[in-house]
């Protein structure tokens, strides 16, 4: 087993639901981020190595001192290698999934390059799709989605 597949197997196994008990318990107040990626007429999704790996968008958890723009532009960089430089905001969501409160602000951005290098610890695949071929998405994803589709710039 490679060291890659040893750390996404035990962050699944054993730190993700640990992650989910102190949520449940504590029912913690966060900020987070969303970023719909496209290029011309396809989107970027991604599948964590966590949770349900259900397609999704970039993003994640916003700290204290960030602002959500400069979050996600910070997630984006780290999950999947893109420089997304003014980030259109799109809505923002309320979400207690997994016992947290969450604040999800969700951007939009075109980028330049269909390029992307994943970060293997927390992203499992990433993969562009037409827009009119995305696939099923979960319930957050696809209030999103629909985010995204009512902004189309």
């Amino acid at each position: 087993m490679k060291f890659k597949e040893f750390k996404q197997k035990i962050i699944s196994k054993y730190v993700y639901p640990i992650l989910k008990f102190y949520w449940r318990t504590f029912k913690p107040k966060s900020r987070g981020v969303k970023c719909v990626i496209t290029f011309g007429e396809e989107i970027l999704l991604i599948r964590n190595t966590y949770g349900g790996r259900h397609w999704t968008f970039s993003g994640g958890g916003a700290k204290r001192v960030e602002t959500p723009e400069e979050a996600v532009k910070r997630e984006v960089m780290e999950e999947v290698g893109l420089a997304i430089e003014k980030p259109k905001p799109i809505g923002n969501l309320d979400w207690g999934y997994e016992g947290k409160k969450d604040v999800i602000y969700c951007f939009a951005a075109e980028v330049n390059s269909k390029n992307f290098k994943i970060d293997t610890t927390e992203i499992l695949e990433a993969k562009w799709f037409k827009i009119a071929e995305v696939p099923a998405l979960p319930p957050f994803a696809q209030k999103i989605f629909v985010l995204w589709q009512n902004k189309v710039f």
